[in-house]
């Protein structure tokens, strides 16, 4: 339990600053945006500023009037956390933590808004099932909408008018009680970040293999166990989470085509009672983050070694006996867990490992003799073969 909540608070911090490559500046009582190297990316035009967070959105005030900002300093006009400021200037409306148990009407009567955040982050609201309860068909005449969020309230359908969205870009459904997904997402072909993550699902359509625009898509913590083929069509996505399902009882499958996503740079297929890793793993060589900790792995394809850009490797909570001597080409690597598995001895290769900052051992079967060989070869590398 303890390895899992300290992986989703990483996932957690992977999802939300990923957005954040741009931070707020100061100059001459005004505020602007630089990039990491200090280059202004945004100019200093604002009287206050906020850093960028999820999804991609910076708060901003100038000349007495409140924006968000895209990180390509586009404005939209805020309204914030009151309905009555709605007027026909507005262009995003943020009623996140209202504590709403419906969405009001007078939202529907402004079709130009392009941004609406009505997520409950109140964590009380989500464990008594509250917030908003509903998605009503009215959502389908928002069609200028870039982003819907919709994460921490209690909704269980998805209404079919969602198909009408087809210029959203983001739409998150995060910790809600969905029980399906309307075949109709696969219209919204403009997607690129879909969180579906803490819900009920136990299936998708095959149509959200339509959303090949896609580059994150959020499964965690649902009641999945199969992908359908056509997931083998987002051909950009770059981030897939699976991990941590609330039926961790039955053994989850991956169809063939899911190892065609050459463009993963992080995959997450903890707690699916993954028997075998097939070869084609080594198509995923973008791949800089991979999680298959508490699976059911014997072995390891020596295939695992094409993963040359991968940094950190979670296989906590297997069977392995062996790690193949190919993991010596992951160069990159620096953080690996190989705790509770039947392990008596590691590699020679892993001396490779010259970037390897840690290394988890714990609960396996290693002599003393053993663990001093570790020790020499892996000189730099905080090796750890006992609980802390």
């Amino acid at each position: 339990m303890k390895y899992s909540i300290i992986i989703l608070v990483f996932l957690f911090f992977i999802q939300y600053s990923s957005f954040a490559q741009l931070t707020v500046s100061e100059k001459d009582g005004k505020y602007g945006y630089i990039d990491k190297h200090g280059n202004v990316k945004i100019p200093y035009i604002y009287n206050e500023a906020w850093n960028f967070n999820y999804p991609g959105y910076a708060y901003v005030q100038k000349e007495k009037k409140e924006y968000l900002i895209d990180t390509l300093g586009t404005e939209y006009r805020l309204a914030y956390n009151n309905i009555d400021s709605l007027s026909e200037e507005t262009r995003a409306l943020d009623l996140s933590c209202s504590h709403l148990v419906e969405i009001p009407k007078r939202v529907f009567m402004f079709p130009l808004l392009e941004i609406l955040f009505l997520d409950d982050a109140n964590m009380h609201a989500i464990t008594t099932l509250g917030g908003i309860k509903s998605l009503p068909s009215e959502i389908g005449t928002l069609t200028n909408l870039l982003v819907l969020k919709l994460e921490k309230n209690s909704i269980k359908e998805i209404p079919t008018e969602i198909e009408n969205l087809i210029k959203l870009q983001i739409l998150d459904f995060g910790s809600n009680q969905l029980d399906t997904v309307v075949s109709e997402i696969g219209e919204l072909t403009s997607l690129t970040h879909l969180n579906l993550n803490g819900n009920n699902l136990t299936f998708l359509p095959p149509e959200i293999g339509n959303l090949e625009n896609l580059i994150f898509l959020g499964l965690n913590q649902n009641m999945l166990t199969s992908l359908p083929y056509e997931i083998g069509k987002l051909k950009n996505l770059e981030f897939i989470y699976l991990g941590m399902r609330k039926n961790s009882s039955e053994k989850f499958r991956l169809p063939s085509e899911f190892w065609n996503l050459s463009k993963l740079k992080r995959l997450d297929l903890n707690t699916c009672l993954i028997e075998e890793l097939p070869s084609e793993i080594k198509n995923l060589t973008e791949l800089t983050f991979l999680n298959l900790e508490i699976n059911k792995l014997s072995k390891l394809p020596i295939e695992i070694g094409a993963l040359n850009k991968l940094e950190v490797l979670y296989l906590y909570g297997n069977l392995l006996t062996v790690v193949p001597k190919e993991i010596g080409n992951l160069t990159n690597l620096k953080q690996l867990d190989l705790s509770r598995n039947k392990l008596t001895f590691l590699p020679k290769e892993m001396a490779n490992l010259t970037n390897l900052k840690s290394l988890y051992l714990i609960d396996n079967n290693f002599s003393e003799t053993e663990k001093e060989k570790v020790r020499k070869i892996l000189p730099k590398c905080k090796v750890v073969f006992e609980n802390l």
